[in-house]
């Protein structure tokens, strides 16, 4: 039996597979460190911690824990260069620590641990003056410490430590005439502390410590009533603390101490029903609490006390897959405690406790570095016979990327494999390496870092039509995915890949939308956790063209897959990503008429009215031309770029609609009488000044181009940065004319035999594809492009 070969590439060290439920965390480990923007102690190994960090009136402030001195206040206007504050202890030397702030009613609120006379609550309007606001201890010395702030209601809350008689609450509407919360508070003297505060859904939560019960969350809609949520300690005792709460992607999480079984994150949707969201202690049961949380980057942030040092950082895309986003204490044993978090400019800022060197300060982003995404999905992949499936992992960011890679296998199998991307660079994972033989399978990539995942395949489908096509990933599932393109002519087959990553199952239902203008409907079930493959043809029949809208009761992921014998010369395949929703603008950089191109414009008006669309064409040295095509409703309408434009011509376009549609771009080639094929690209609905690639090589046989389209009025210098395996980035800068299309040859731009990734910029926003073509002796022939993955 003859078998087929697929280009050879440099592929990663794979770690052992092993089954997992996509409920369990990444324990990935975070090889690189984050940058420190104070010294230690701010230059004092006596301000042991960086208890509290907010931002105030364009400065970032630091409350430090003191214990000889008082505590201090520091702030920055640029996160790097920092100024004393305040007075030491707000000029009383027991005040250890600024334990924690707020703003409120434009001043900044401090909050003291004070062992003597009571926690003290400081105030200032211009963030140097301070006025102590409340009476020591509201009054009662025991109340020691001012653990926890907050705003609700329009009024100002704080909670106290009171080791005797139970933690209190209380709460002022001018932020100096405090009254307590209830009388008496209905929590129970072992409630020693109310440790965090938090709003969310229109109610106040306030969770406490108790190392009797475990630890409660008690609710209030009022600030007057609070009402005990669920079991102590969230049914185990040993949870003896709430360190904090945040509200993220429309879920409360709650981080508590667990020094037996490692801490815990729970959450909720609606306040009332919890569910625990990760592992305990992240898979380290050293992990004893979670501190803190913060927001940054669309991620959800875990601060931790490690005991026997090295405090963790996790943060999570999703509020369950969780990867680690530092090096153990930041590289320094000695930073036990992750105590505090807060954005600033386009950073995440994160304080610790160091009692050897002094408390200190670190940094993470910009935040324009990691517009990236670091979760992606893609449904479709297979190892069977004549089939070879890679991943193409882009890291641009300066630190390593560790990344984990769930593979979910038509069996309801799972594995588990982890790979780091060194920072600034690429990295190729041969999925065949790992999953040997005759498997479908779902994938699902969890990184540490943003990065850029592509999944190209290479074949010989049913052992006459060889070939190859790429895809980038989907950051994340949607109820909702169209698709223009598609056929059940003779030698086409066109099959729709479906996976499901969450928990149940997900209710699909399929529209076929043919060119005769009739509907066919289909309903798929699709099982959790899992994928399936969908037969067109068997759907709707031969010789229909068909464009398709995929909905769905719970979020999943949808990619076409067509596979043919171009009028029976050009055998190939192509693949995509379905489109989001309908839109009125798309662009293709891409576009030729030259000899041994066929270039097609499928249209697909899902809605109620037929469709005026105007197609500009922005040929290379020549004039704008404008075509206009007509689009039924409920339908799908093929257009023919060669007959619009003539031979010859090299072209971008932008296709406007009065009514919204979606748009592919398919081409079929005989690319220099050596690679025979078919590739096709979804439109973009927009321009993007930064554009990325994953994929990418210049071995013998292959052929990658960029080609790049600026639909804007004015000329535009264009700046690419290849990022090369094994060597450092290289840069070229082209011009390109104003509506117009400008070609690049990677080959000729980093030599041969590179592996290399793309990032292309402009100061304003352009478009851009890469069309690679390859003919690789004894083994695979054809193209692919992708449209690259474009943020502003």
């Amino acid at each position: 039996m003859k078998r087929w070969r697929f280009p050879g590439r440099t592929t990663t060290v794979l770690a052992l597979a092993v089954a997992v439920l996509l409920v369990m965390p990444h324990t990935s480990s975070y090889a690189a460190s984050w940058a420190m923007v104070s010294q230690p102690g701010f230059g004092d190994p006596s301000n042991i911690g960086v208890y509290g960090l907010a931002e105030f009136n364009g400065f970032l402030y630091a409350g430090t824990r003191r214990l000889t001195g008082g505590c201090e206040v520091w702030r920055s206007r640029d996160g790097t260069g920092w100024t004393l504050a305040n007075k030491r202890g707000f000029e009383d030397a027991n005040n250890w620590s600024a334990w924690c702030m707020t703003v409120f009613s434009n001043k900044l609120y401090a909050g003291t641990y004070n062992e003597t006379t009571g926690g003290e609550i400081w105030a200032s309007s211009n963030g140097t003056n301070w006025t102590q606001v409340n009476t020591d201890g509201f009054g009662d010395a025991k109340n020691k410490g001012i653990y926890s702030l907050c705003v609700f209601g329009g009024d100002i809350y704080a909670g106290t430590y009171n080791q005797t008689d139970g933690g209190e609450l209380w709460r002022s509407s001018s932020g100096s005439a405090w009254t307590a919360c209830a009388t008496p508070f209905p929590w129970t003297a072992s409630n020693q502390g109310i440790y965090s505060l938090s709003v969310f859904g229109g109610a106040l939560y306030a969770g406490t410590s108790n190392q009797a019960q475990g630890c409660e969350l008690w609710k209030s809609t009022n600030g007057n009533k609070f009402d005990k949520i669920g079991e102590n300690g969230f049914g185990d005792a040993n949870n003896k603390y709430i360190y904090c709460q945040k509200v993220f992607k429309g879920n409360l999480f709650v981080g508590t101490y667990n020094i037996i079984n490692g801490c815990e994150v729970w959450r909720s949707a609606d306040g009332e029903n919890w569910t625990q969201a990760n592992t305990n202690g992240f898979g380290d049961l050293m992990n004893k609490s979670v501190w803190s949380f913060g927001i940054f980057a669309d991620n959800l942030y875990a601060g931790t006390w490690k005991e026997g040092g090295g405090s963790e950082l996790w943060r999570t895309p999703d509020g369950s897959a969780w990867v680690q986003a530092n090096a153990d204490g930041f590289g320094n044993a000695n930073n036990q405690l992750t105590l505090s978090m807060c954005t600033f400019g386009n950073y995440i800022y994160c304080g610790t406790y160091n009692s050897a060197q002094g408390g200190e300060t670190f940094r993470y982003g910009p935040l324009s570095d990691l517009a990236l995404p670091d979760l992606w999905y893609f449904a479709e992949g297979t190892t069977r016979d004549g089939f070879h499936t890679w991943l193409c992992l882009q890291n641009p960011q300066e630190m390593d990327a560790q990344v984990d890679i769930t593979y979910m296998l038509s069996s309801s199998e799972y594995r588990l494999q982890q790979v780091t991307v060194p920072a600034l660079s690429r990295q190729t994972v041969d999925v065949n390496g790992f999953i040997a033989g005759e498997k479908d399978f779902a994938t699902k990539v969890v990184s540490s870092q943003p990065i850029l995942v592509e999944r190209p395949m290479y074949f010989d489908y049913n052992g006459k039509w060889p070939g190859g096509h790429v895809v980038i990933g989907a950051p994340s599932g949607r109820t909702s995915w169209y698709f223009a393109e598609g056929t059940t002519l003779e030698d086409f087959d066109e099959w729709i890949c479906l996976e499901n990553p969450g928990g149940s199952t997900a209710e699909t239902w399929i529209t076929y939308m043919l060119g005769s203008g009739e509907n066919v409907e289909q309903g798929v079930p699709v099982p959790a956790n899992s994928r399936i493959t969908v037969n067109v043809r068997a759907a709707v029949g031969d010789n229909q063209d068909v464009s398709t809208h995929v909905a769905s009761d719970n979020p999943i992921i949808a990619e076409r897959s067509m596979y043919f014998n171009y009028k029976g010369r050009w055998p190939g395949g192509s693949v995509v990503m379905g489109a989001a929703e309908p839109s009125d603008t798309w662009y293709f950089a891409e576009g030729t008429t030259l000899d041994g191109f066929d270039t097609w414009l499928c249209l697909q008006n899902p809605g109620e009215k037929e469709a005026t669309v105007t197609a500009s064409f922005m040929p290379l040295d020549r004039a704008v031309e404008e075509r206009e095509i007509k689009v039924p409703a409920k339908s799908r309408f093929t257009y023919s770029v060669n007959n619009a434009l003539g031979p010859n011509v090299d072209t971008s376009t932008l296709l406007t609609s009065d009514q919204p549609i979606i748009a592919e771009r398919s081409m079929y080639f005989n690319y220099h009488e050596n690679a025979k094929g078919g590739h096709v690209v979804v439109g973009a609905n927009e321009a993007k000044n930064t554009w990325f690639f994953a994929e990418g090589t210049t071995r013998a046989g292959y052929d990658e181009w960029l080609c790049i389209q600026n639909p804007g009025e004015t000329d535009v210098e264009v700046t690419i940065t290849y990022i090369l395996l094994g060597a450092e980035p290289t840069t070229q800068v082209v011009k390109i004319a104003k509506q117009s299309r400008y070609t690049v040859s990677v080959n000729d731009a980093v030599g041969a035999d590179r592996d290399v990734s793309a990032k292309v910029t402009a100061p304003s926003p352009i478009i851009v594809e890469r069309p690679m073509y390859f003919d690789i002796e004894d083994g695979a022939n054809g193209g692919h492009v992708v449209m690259g993955f474009g943020v502003d």
